[in-house]
């Protein structure tokens, strides 16, 4: 090894590498978040530790290298200091927002392992979901603690589960927005509502919670996505210039002619 390559590998001047206890217990005293030997034993072995070298058989760490680990871990500044009741408010929103919005799969790396706390920062979820999934079958690196998950095994995982929800529609279907479920027209009625020459909308009754359906097709495509329903066509209301009813304001029009 030549001496400038040997000079880039220690650490800086007044440091000295070191050993996996001592840079947990260095990493703990000075970021003052817990770590410790077997967690970064663990990561050695799994990955998304800090980087490290081995002495012989003896892992060994620089003081740069885990600062930069450590600072990679830390978020960003708060700038204000949050009382009770924003606190309170924070938490009604977080859990109003987490129940509104699906986990984004594609916000994790493949080749990164995430802790549960992670996860849940990532995905924007509670940290009770991600121990939900694990025990729906999500697979952990291990059964050690704190749990790690890959972010491949999550994402093939939140795949599964967002495919599982799917409900095809098939010939003869409208989904409900209120029952959240794809229904048969009530009576086995469709009207056909036209937008273009060439698509429209179907429209029907549901007949559990009886709101009206909408179903997008294509008129080329008509008699298939209807399957054996029968399809009315409503004839267009006439243009205002054209109704035969009397108009509302035709007595205002009139007194405004003869002044």
């Amino acid at each position: 090894m030549e001496p400038d390559d040997r000079n880039s590998l220690w650490p800086a001047a007044g440091a000295r590498f070191l050993r996996r206890a001592e840079a947990a217990g260095y990493v703990q005293a000075t970021y003052g978040f817990p770590c410790s030997r077997q967690w970064l034993a663990k990561l050695a072995v799994v990955g998304g530790g800090p980087t490290f070298r081995k002495a012989g058989r003896t892992p060994i760490y620089a003081p740069r290298d885990l600062d930069e680990w450590a600072l990679g871990r830390i978020g960003a500044p708060r700038s204000r200091p949050r009382t009770s009741s924003s606190r309170r408010a924070l938490a009604i929103w977080e859990r109003q927002s987490m129940a509104n919005r699906r986990p984004n799969h594609c916000r994790l790396k493949q080749k990164r392992t995430y802790t549960v706390e992670e996860l849940a920062t990532q995905l924007s979820v509670h940290k009770n979901t991600v121990r939900q999934w694990y025990r729906q079958g999500l697979e952990a690196v291990d059964d050690g603690r704190p749990m790690l998950f890959r972010g491949s095994e999550v994402r093939v995982f939140l795949r599964k589960r967002r495919d599982a929800r799917k409900q095809p529609l098939g010939a003869g279907r409208l989904y409900c927005l209120p029952c959240r479920a794809p229904r048969e027209p009530g009576a086995g009625m469709l009207d056909y509502l036209a937008s273009s020459s060439t698509a429209g909308s179907l429209r029907a009754l549901c007949p559990v919670c009886e709101r009206i359906m909408f179903r997008r097709v294509s008129l080329a495509r008509l008699s298939e996505v209807a399957g054996d329903l029968e399809v009315q066509f409503p004839s267009a209301q006439p243009p205002l210039g054209e109704c035969t009813i009397p108009i509302l304001n035709r007595d205002s029009e009139l007194e405004r002619s003869t002044a």
